[in-house]
């Protein structure tokens, strides 16, 4: 029997490895069996670092799912995580396409707006130039009305591609 196809296939899950390991911000390492395997492989075995307890937290995730740019006019969903120490905070997105162009924005406002959740933007094909897309957001939270936190929040990229 040959060993050179497993040693084609470790190989290959190596390489898928490297790439999902530095396409994956270290804050958004999770504790599923898949990435662990993944991490592990690269040698990337650090877990985001957890607070200490009664340290504050500041953080914002934002996130959109490669999908197709449809036909017509249709709604396409972003979800969004924010952690603060207190009820009053915004968070302000908007999308770039990739000639810098902003297609869609929104804000999130506490107490109106959960923590967690998702949105929906509307996008029409004719109108919009498929590829990858950056989600650019300011989280600012206050603990003195007069005074803003601002957090950065990393831009995360998403594509969406013609069918």
């Amino acid at each position: 029997m040959s060993r050179r196809p497993a040693v084609h296939v470790v190989s290959l899950l190596a390489s898928a490895a490297i790439v999902l390991t530095f396409s994956t911000p270290a804050q958004a390492l999770t504790s599923d069996p898949l990435s662990d395997l993944l991490h592990g492989l690269t040698g990337d075995t650090e877990q985001a670092e957890q607070p200490a307890s009664g340290e504050v937290v500041e953080r914002a995730t934002i996130t959109a799912r490669d999908q197709k740019l449809r036909r017509g006019c249709h709604t396409y969903s972003i979800t969004y995580d924010v952690e603060v120490p207190t009820d009053d905070w915004t968070l302000e997105s908007s999308i770039v396409d990739r000639r810098g162009k902003s297609v869609a924005s929104f804000a999130v406002i506490s107490p109106n707006d959960d923590a967690i959740d998702t949105l929906t933007y509307r996008l029409c094909r004719g109108a919009t130039v498929p590829g990858t897309f950056r989600i650019r957001s300011v989280l600012n939270w206050y603990d003195d009305p007069s005074t803003a936190n601002q957090v950065d929040v990393p831009v995360t990229r998403f594509r969406l591609s013609r069918p």
